[in-house]
């Protein structure tokens, strides 16, 4: 209950604070430590990998369709928005989620190789023909930032396993990547705070409506993914196909489609932690 608590705690500090919007750059650092230290209690081999990120990898170009199909006759960049952050591949928190959930990482870190690399490869086609967009999608350049900010603690991780006494010192205060996971979705808040504030222009209204689409595109998500798997395991693939990497949404949504679809992922970044929170008290 405490750490829910303290999880909520950060995102209406966060909401308050959109001056911090510059220090957005400390999320990446933060999440490659965070990342070293869930990676120290896995090994890491093929075993990792499942015919569910399969299924995962699928559903999530199936909803994003849908989603797109469906809102496009509200407002395009509004269906721009929930196809973004629908199709969009697991995150790469999902990971400190799944060990806050002291479930199983080795499933998650599977589905955020899988999926993140194929829906890399895929947008650019999907970019051409679905969203009729203009230019080229450099898949190269998104995969070489997903891949340094996995790979990196990835490997030292594992070289910190293979030393007994490294990774004994090591364990004694993985506590502390707690602290880096609060300061992570803190700066997340505040630059969704700073561009709700500043930089967006659509009237409340209009903002409210974003959020409920982008709410039931995130509830269906985290809610198919349960049924993927029965059980235990279900928890797995509910943030495996709902806890989304918005950072990738966002960069893809800036990059390539309307202004106003960066509202989508925003929105996102706030709802996805909202609803972990929530689930980790039930789990408590």
């Amino acid at each position: 209950m405490r750490k829910t608590l303290y999880l909520l705690g950060v995102i209406v500090l966060g909401a308050f604070l959109p001056q911090l919007e510059p220090y957005q750059y400390l999320i990446r650092y933060s999440l490659m430590t965070l990342l070293f230290f869930s990676f120290l209690k896995i090994k890491l081999d093929f075993s990792i990998f499942h015919k569910k990120h399969i299924i995962v990898l699928l559903l999530n170009l199936l909803l994003g369709i849908a989603a797109y199909l469906i809102v496009l006759p509200l407002d395009l960049s509004m269906a721009q928005g929930a196809f973004v952050i629908t199709v969009a591949p697991t995150g790469i928190a999902a990971i400190v989620w799944a060990d806050l959930f002291k479930s199983d990482i080795a499933f998650i870190t599977g589905s955020i190789i899988v999926t993140n690399l194929a829906i890399i490869l895929v947008f650019p086609l999907l970019a051409s023909f679905l969203l009729r967009l203009e230019g080229d999608v450099n898949a190269f350049q998104i995969l070489q930032s997903i891949a340094i900010t996995i790979a990196v603690p990835m490997l030292l991780s594992q070289i910190a396993n293979r030393i007994p006494k490294v990774r004994e010192q090591l364990m004694k205060i993985v506590g502390v990547a707690f602290i880096f996971f609060l300061t992570n979705i803190f700066l997340a808040t505040a630059k969704v705070s700073h561009f709700l504030r500043y930089e967006s222009t659509l009237p409340p209204e209009r903002l409210a409506l974003v959020f409920l689409i982008i709410a039931i595109c995130g509830g269906l998500s985290f809610y198919i993914g349960s049924l993927i798997s029965k059980g235990k395991s279900a928890l797995e693939t509910s943030l495996s196909l709902g806890r989304k990497n918005t950072m990738l949404a966002i960069w893809l949504a800036t990059t390539y489609l309307q202004p106003t679809a960066l509202l989508g992922p925003m929105c996102y970044v706030i709802l996805q932690n909202i609803y972990n929170s929530w689930q980790l008290t039930r789990f408590r």
